[in-house]
């Protein structure tokens, strides 16, 4: 039993005056105590049934630290180095300004479905 059990049975010992509906009302309340932990369990195996792989889970933040890491490399290391940067498209930027507007869109959603479940 844990402490979440003891309080609440100890409250009821405590509030309720009737011995018989006290030993009834406890009764119940462990039963649907051990029905939601066995509900528990399930969920959390369900849950690591439905794990993907890492690089399933990981793909954007390394597309964004890849892209980030180019420009980084491109604008920062060269000039330090001596070397003449690369000059990168347009485009490169538009899609890394695409990505890390999906990246932070798409973690938004995962985070907030999971809160809804």
């Amino acid at each position: 039993m844990n402490d979440f059990e003891k309080k609440i049975l100890s409250f009821i010992d405590k509030e309720m005056q009737d011995e018989t509906l006290k030993k009834k009302l406890k009764e119940r309340i462990k039963l649907k105590l051990e029905e939601i932990k066995i509900e528990l369990l399930k969920c959390g195996l369900a849950l690591r049934l439905v794990e993907h792989s890492w690089l399933q889970k990981n793909w954007r933040p390394l597309t964004v630290v890849m892209l980030t890491g180019m420009v980084v490399c491109n604008y920062v290391l060269c000039p330090l180095l001596g070397l003449a940067p690369v000059e990168i498209p347009s485009e490169v930027f538009r899609v890394i300004e695409i990505g890390l507007g999906a990246y932070v869109v798409g973690r938004t959603i995962e985070k907030v479905s999971v809160l809804r479940k």
